[in-house]
């Protein structure tokens, strides 16, 4: 199975892709650039009280910590990208089938080949059908996608193949990119005690473990290696240890956001505290299930001496930040929103396109309303 996090991803993609003619294949996009259409958590973990300069540059070094995070595992892991093909003189099928052949060609001189996947077309299975990529968009100028990749997939094709990066981008997704706009406030809103509700997530998964269906039992068991210490020697747990955020705050940076500090101090006071035995007493009261193909329930319940508040909400953090850092989970969102005020919405619609982005009022049109029907129309798996 494969899961894409979102296809409002292609939509910024494509603009990045079209105004962007000689970028490296492997820098990525701006933080303006993905805040434009993208609806999840960059724009607040990136926010106040930074200033532009000051967020894109952090931006930029999460981008180069992502990378090494994924250097770090020597291929041992694929992780989530999207890419976009940018070539008007072609038809949209030949730039899928040439971004799938310079995929293959550099798994094959990598030795970590591509995997094939059963394909599905609206949750529905194609009989006797394979892909390695999921189409996001498809245009007349651009084709955007989404796959697991071993990073030395992407590397290999911007060292080989210096062209490419005249019409081939590719962006690793980070810890704020895999949860959803609106998720924390929610969050928030459950663990504190303003609704007496236990928090339940919704995770998708990126792609199978060795071509062998994900299960609950997978999940429970990558969550407690994040949630373990890095190593016999360290101090701190994996889910720390790969955390753009905590490294920040460790090493005293002089500029860090509102958000960013919140999950240092979650970290730090939840699964790194002394005698916290990494939340052992939060994860002995997570529930995951399968509810649709192939997507989770993650429900952490209160301690029976809870009336409202969670009185382990740093550990509850902490696990949130352990399934962002996931290479697993592609994309997670509450199970629902409860609103503290007549005016709160979970997904926020941005005051205005950026005309860099070149989207049609049909397109901006279309956007809201997968925003609002998620669930049904955004997470398609195969």
């Amino acid at each position: 199975m494969f899961a894409i996090p979102c296809l409002l991803i292609a939509q910024w993609l494509a603009g990045c892709v079209l105004c962007a003619a000689a970028n490296d294949a492997l820098e990525g996009f701006t933080v303006a650039e993905i805040d434009d259409v993208l609806y999840t958590e960059l724009r607040n973990d990136f926010g106040f009280p930074l200033t532009v300069n000051q967020s894109e540059s952090l931006w930029n070094d999460a981008k180069e910590f992502q990378w090494d995070v994924m250097k770090s595992y020597d291929g041992s892991k694929r992780f989530p990208f999207v890419f976009c093909y940018h070539d008007p003189e072609l038809q949209g099928n030949e730039r899928i089938a040439k971004t799938i052949e310079l995929l293959e060609t550099a798994g094959t001189a990598t030795n970590k080949p591509m995997t094939y996947y059963p394909k599905f077309v609206d949750k529905e299975l194609r009989v006797g059908e394979q892909t390695a990529v999921e189409v996001l968009r498809n245009n007349d100028e651009f084709t955007c996608m989404f796959s697991s990749l071993y990073d030395s997939t992407p590397m290999h094709i911007a060292e080989s193949n210096a062209a490419t990066s005249d019409f081939l981008r590719f962006q690793p997704q980070t810890l704020s990119m895999s949860i959803l706009s609106g998720t924390i406030d929610t969050v928030t809103t459950v663990t504190s005690g303003i609704v007496n509700r236990s928090l339940k997530l919704i995770l998708v998964p990126c792609a199978t473990v060795g071509g062998v269906a994900i299960t609950p039992e997978m999940i429970m068991g990558e969550t407690e290696k994040f949630m373990a210490k890095s190593s016999s020697s360290s101090d701190v747990s994996l889910a720390t240890e790969e955390c753009f955020f905590s490294s920040l705050i460790r090493n005293g940076a002089p500029h860090v956001s509102q958000r960013m500090r919140m999950w240092g101090d979650a970290l730090k006071n939840g699964v790194d505290a002394p005698g916290n035995s990494g939340c052992a007493d939060t994860m002995s009261r997570v529930v995951i299930q399968e509810i649709s193909n192939g997507d989770f329930t993650f429900e952490v319940k209160k301690k029976d001496t809870d009336f409202k508040e969670y009185s382990d909400q740093d550990c509850v953090f902490s696990l949130i930040v352990a399934l962002a850092e996931m290479p697993l989970i592609c994309i997670m969102e509450h199970q629902g929103h409860y609103a503290t005020s007549p005016d709160e919405t979970t997904h926020k619609q941005p005051d205005t396109v950026s005309s860099s982005f070149l989207l049609s009022p049909k397109v901006v049109q279309h956007t809201m309303l997968l925003v609002g029907t998620m669930l049904l129309s955004l997470l398609v798996t195969w």
